[in-house]
């Protein structure tokens, strides 16, 4: 059994306060990105049920392949709602990385949702979605995002979804992202929030992620008006993170130098940034132009910004 796993942005991240669980209330719009990780689940030889990592990428550190990596967390929570052994079983999972992990992205738990629903379907489905979406949530904020394949309008810690479909115009825009070679810790950006007040709840009460929302999926002149979408965008971590990470910073101001810039953000907690572009095609010039200033062998990527792909 083989799927594919994509990854996301952060076109909003509006952190709104600090929970009394250690979580924070926010408010998000995720947007699925059609760069996938690839998950194999097959039978083994060996007892048990076990990880096996290739990365397809340069600076990719070594990756865990023991219970700390989310995709066998997430095999063993599901195990555990379901009171299958897996111990007594002969299964192994192979992971093909594509995507950065410390990046902001979500690679990490775009492949545990993956695995959770290779899992349920290898044993015919004993979890309904419902059951699936409890676990993912119970492993990570962003996991539930990616039992589904659309835009979503996220709340809570992040694991209540209102997805939504964006609109037809959004298909002609080209996205740009760039991966530093470094990850930032959210731990460390979430402690550090603390030193910005003015950067929590940016819409002092008021939702700026559900104004974003109607204007993804409603506005067909939303990459023609000068601005609109660039003012609309927001991210909370940018403010402890960017005087961290300099060099982040300027990504984003080459960015925007750049002819066919609509909008450009930081992704997550970091350290990704992205760019979104007028077409496909300036996407692919942004790549080329990014790399004769910072150098080829900074990781980035142009691509369509509709272009995620559902398994089926």
């Amino acid at each position: 059994m083989k799927c594919l796993s994509p990854c996301k942005i952060n076109l909003s991240l509006n952190i709104l306060s600090r929970r009394t669980d250690g979580f924070h209330d926010l408010e998000s719009i995720l947007w699925p990105v059609g760069l996938f990780d690839e998950l194999t689940l097959q039978s083994s030889k060996e007892p048990g049920i076990s990880l096996t990592v290739q990365s397809n990428l340069e600076q990719e550190e070594p990756i865990p392949v023991d219970a700390s990596n989310l995709v066998l967390k997430a095999a063993h929570a599901w195990a555990a709602r379901t009171s299958i052994d897996l111990n007594s079983s002969s299964l192994e999972f192979a992971l093909e990385k594509n995507i950065p992990s410390g990046a902001g992205l979500g690679g990490g738990s775009g492949d545990a949702a993956v695995a959770l629903q290779m899992i349920n379907q290898w044993f015919n489905h004993p979890c309904s979605m419902h059951e699936l979406w409890e676990i993912a949530a119970s492993l990570g904020s962003d996991i539930p995002f990616f039992l589904q394949s659309q835009p979503a309008l996220v709340t809570g810690r992040g694991e209540i979804l209102a997805p939504f479909k964006p609109h037809d115009s959004l298909k002609n825009a080209g996205l740009f992202i760039a991966h530093p070679g470094f990850g930032i810790s959210t731990g460390w950006v979430y402690n550090n929030l603390k030193r910005f007040p003015e950067a929590m709840d940016l819409g002092r009460g008021q939702s700026l992620s559900q104004p974003l929302r109607d204007e993804l999926s409603g506005n067909p002149n939303i990459l023609k008006e000068k601005g609109k979408l660039e003012s609309l965008l927001l991210n909370s971590l940018e403010a402890p993170v960017l005087p961290k990470y300099p060099i982040l910073k300027m990504f984003l101001e080459f960015y925007k130098s750049q002819a066919g810039h609509i909008a450009s953000k930081m992704s997550g907690s970091g350290s990704s940034t992205f760019a979104i572009c007028d077409s496909l095609e300036t996407a692919q010039n942004l790549k080329g132009s990014f790399a004769n200033e910072f150098g080829s062998k900074i990781w980035s990527v142009a691509l369509p910004l509709i272009g995620a792909a559902e398994n089926p």
